[in-house]
């Protein structure tokens, strides 16, 4: 089961991955849809579906557009950072 902290975790790293120099688009897909897919087994979890689903559906559209990747990763990072406190 994905603890909201584990689950803060892996979107940091999903985050780092991207901002590599060389993005390995390939691993980011593997990760993301690792990520979904326990999110989709846990049941009670509470999180920001709306915010966390498209990003973690969207590395496509993150890899074509470097607008859309600025502003779902700026997203994300707002997110994370809130969470902090």
């Amino acid at each position: 089961m994905m603890t909201p902290a584990e689950l803060r975790a892996a979107l940091s790293q999903l985050l780092a991955m991207e901002e590599a120099e060389n993005i390995d688009w390939d691993k980011v897909q593997d990760r993301s849809i690792g990520i979904l897919n326990e999110l989709r087994a846990e049941r009670g979890m509470d999180y920001p579906s709306e915010l966390i689903i498209p990003y973690l559906t969207d590395f496509g559209l993150r890899r074509q557009s470097a607008e859309e990747a600025y502003k779902q990763r700026g997203l994300m990072v707002a997110y994370l950072r809130a969470q902090q406190d």
